[in-house]
């Protein structure tokens, strides 16, 4: 089904691997061009691989949502490439099982910047550099928080916040003609699980 994508400018956080990964690759098989950003280079190199040889066009670079002169730097550099852009897909986050009373205070903090405070940069970022001119899309990918996430509070509570961003995103960047949406798929499948600990 051809979903009108056809010459759209993307960018994708954590895009190296899982959920990323195939949110990048099924969105370049629309004709979407891309700028892909992650940790990891070498995967990260991958799938900008797979991208161009499936006859897309892409821009990858190393980038950590959580730092802010790396996602300006990383955001003008994807608009220097692919021009102004679309779609932003919020996808970088990653937390490790615990119980609540054994998170650490450095723990708890590196799963809120990445999770939390990496959307909120990214997205204000895109929102000032093209999307205040031209509209956009912004889609944040959530994990479902609805009744709380045992043994994953500090990603919960992130996550909370997040949906949160979401609205009142929505509200704020309204009147620049961006739509501000939240997806939560539920657990998938992917290379995400290999971290955790068999008996999570």
């Amino acid at each position: 089904m051809d979903l009108g994508l056809a010459g759209k400018k993307a960018i994708v956080t954590a895009a190296s691997r899982g959920l990323g990964r195939a949110v990048a690759l099924r969105l370049a098989q629309e004709g979407v061009e891309l700028a892909i950003c992650a940790r990891g280079e070498e995967s990260l190199r991958r799938t900008g691989e797979e991208i161009q040889k499936a006859g897309g066009r892409v821009f990858s670079a190393t980038a950590d949502v959580s730092d802010e002169k790396g996602i300006k730097e990383f955001v003008a550099s994807s608009v220097k490439r692919l021009g102004a852009i679309d779609i932003l897909v919020n996808n970088a986050g990653g937390q490790f099982p615990c119980p609540l009373e054994d998170i650490s205070k450095n723990g708890w903090e590196a799963v809120i910047k990445n999770n939390l405070t990496g959307a909120f940069l990214m997205s204000k970022e895109v929102v000032k550099q093209t999307f205040k001119e031209n509209g956009g899309v912004i889609v944040n990918i959530l994990a479902d928080n609805r009744n709380g996430m045992p043994m994953m509070g500090h990603s919960g509570a992130a996550r909370a916040g997040v949906e949160n961003l979401t609205k009142t995103a929505a509200v704020e960047w309204a009147k620049y003609k961006i739509r501000v949406n939240a997806i939560s798929p539920g657990i998938i499948e992917s290379s995400g699980l290999e971290t955790y600990d068999e008996k999570f």
